[in-house]
């Protein structure tokens, strides 16, 4: 897995590289989230709000629908980095 080869990836780059397998409206979530939030987002918050996927906002911000992840989205947020 990639971020199991390159221990060295920093948030940013573990949050996009998620980003790249999400579709529908985990995409939607995803960069609406990144335009809120930019790079101050870290790896320990996005993980916990995909985890989280509540069916309404939060604080009227970032709807997080319960969209399907798919597998490979999945398997990757939740294996250890």
């Amino acid at each position: 897995m990639y971020l199991g080869f390159y221990p060295e990836t920093n948030d940013q780059q573990k949050i996009a590289w998620v980003g790249t397998l999400l579709s529908d409206t985990a995409l939607v979530w995803h960069l609406q989230r990144y335009r809120e939030l930019g790079d101050n987002d870290t790896w320990v918050h996005y993980v916990a709000a995909v985890k989280s996927r509540p069916n309404t906002t939060t604080r009227g911000k970032l709807p997080m629908p319960r969209p399907n992840w798919g597998s490979s989205s999945t398997k990757a947020l939740s294996e250890p980095t």
